[in-house]
């Protein structure tokens, strides 16, 4: 509607007074009626664009967050394959651990069970070489008690021989 004005509507007009066309108020007042309607309508333009401006910012900025977030979500990701990683590690470590708790706690057990049968071994030992000194120190107390008898009673016949020889 650039090209519609005043000047022109009023020229026109003029040339067509007595003819069917309406009067020139009338069209002067659509004239302004529709000015004011592009007025209105370049301000809603404005509005619309203003929006549109605003909503592509929004747009772009929204956007921005969604790589920065896909970013954050790969590193995390990367991330947690890490974690997962140390993680199986770990399990297979401590199940390698547990192996060898186990095999050492058996090993401890079998060890533990052989010095029992050596120290119950030495301890039956140590009852039979006991019994056999208290019997060995039985027959030496015998010993000496029947050499003493055996020396008294040489005493005594060697007492009786002298007697015998001095009658």
């Amino acid at each position: 509607m650039a090209g519609l004005n005043i000047a022109h509507v009023l020229i026109s007009s003029a040339k067509g007074i007595g003819s069917a066309e309406p009067p020139v108020e009338q069209l002067l007042a659509k004239l302004k009626r529709l000015q004011q309607d592009k007025s209105a309508l370049g301000e809603e333009i404005q509005e619309i664009q203003a929006i549109k401006e605003s909503l592509q910012k929004e747009f772009e900025t929204v956007q921005a967050e969604s790589l920065q977030l896909e970013v954050i979500h790969k590193e995390k990701e990367e991330l947690c394959q890490k974690l997962q990683y140390l993680c199986e590690e770990s399990e297979q470590d401590f199940a390698r651990q547990l192996k060898h708790n186990k095999s050492t706690e058996d090993l401890s057990e079998q060890y533990k069970c052989e010095i029992q049968a050596i120290k119950l071994k030495h301890r039956k030992l140590r009852m039979k070489f006991e019994n056999h000194l208290y019997q060995l120190i039985e027959q030496k107390k015998n010993l000496c008690q029947t050499e003493f008898q055996l020396k008294l009673k040489m005493l005594r016949i060697q007492k009786v021989n002298c007697q015998m020889l001095k009658n």
